[in-house]
């Protein structure tokens, strides 16, 4: 597709990989937009199995401890948007006020250290090899920053039917994942999709549930004033964010790469672009 696009056959192409894109926007004649889509990536953490990650302050360590802007940066070639909770950019109640946890490896070590321990602990870390972008090197890299603050990661990366499968063990009654996971959430920009998704006990919230999330989504998902309803989505993500279920990373991002002069809708669902073309003058 991209050598098409270089030699004329055609004019804009999309699913272009961020190395892709990198070759294209250095050529004068092309350009590639990007931009978020309602794809969140994130790194989950078993919390109800009563070891490490059932305490806050060891989730909370983990956020600080990843430094999510160089990972994107570094090994995603600067194709991601970081995200703060669990309401991207592209979500319905997504707060732009919210800010991401910074990266701060001596406040994960002080958390550890609060929660005993002091000496750190060995997880394991499962994830799918091959279904997203760049998804082992991503899983190796949060592995190296836990690594950093005394967390000891064992990896476990497999094809994505296996990894699915073991993900969902606590449903189908078997092995669950003891540790770390890396995955994503996304195709609609309803909130409800992931949060209810992952984090009610009624649904699938295996990893992670509580009474009060539970109430405050069910809250969420009956009120029907659009207002009223964002202010308490506003108010489930400061709490989802200080609960710290996920280390919160980024949106997964659609790039797309034209010849100069056609205009186009970056649209964040990746469908249905076709109707939003059109030629600059002279182009």
């Amino acid at each position: 597709r991209v050598a098409m696009l270089l030699s004329g056959d055609v004019d804009w192409i999309d699913n272009v990989t961020a190395s892709e894109a990198k070759v294209v926007s250095q050529m004068p004649s092309f350009e590639v937009n990007t931009g978020p889509t309602t794809h969140m990536m994130f790194v989950g953490m078993n919390a109800l199995d009563g070891g490490p990650f059932a305490d806050k302050r060891v989730r909370q360590a983990m956020n600080y401890a990843v430094d999510w802007d160089t990972i994107i940066e570094t090994v995603l070639d600067g194709y991601g948007f970081r995200t703060a909770a669990t309401a991207g950019a592209m979500l319905v109640g997504h707060d732009p006020t919210l800010e991401p946890y910074p990266y701060d490896p001596d406040k994960a070590r002080e958390l550890l250290d609060e929660a005993g321990y002091s000496d750190g602990f060995e997880t394991m870390f499962d994830g799918p090899s091959g279904r997203y972008v760049k998804d082992r090197e991503i899983a190796e890299a949060v592995a190296g920053y836990l690594n950093e603050v005394g967390v000891t990661v064992k990896m476990n990366l497999n094809e994505w039917g296996t990894f699915w499968a073991r993900f969902l063990g606590p449903q189908t009654g078997t092995e669950e994942i003891p540790g770390l996971y890396f995955v994503g959430c996304g195709g609609s920009a309803d909130f409800d999709l992931c949060n209810r998704l992952h984090f009610h006990s009624q649904v699938r919230g295996i990893y992670y549930n509580s009474p009060e999330s539970d109430e405050m989504l069910d809250d969420i998902t009956s009120t029907m004033d659009h207002d009223e309803r964002m202010v308490k989505i506003a108010e489930y993500l400061r709490y989802i964010q200080d609960e710290a279920p996920w280390i919160f990373a980024y949106d997964a991002p659609v790039i797309l790469a034209n010849r100069v002069g056609l205009n186009q809708e970056v649209r964040p669902d990746m469908t249905a672009r076709f109707n939003t073309f059109s030629w600059a003058e002279g182009g």
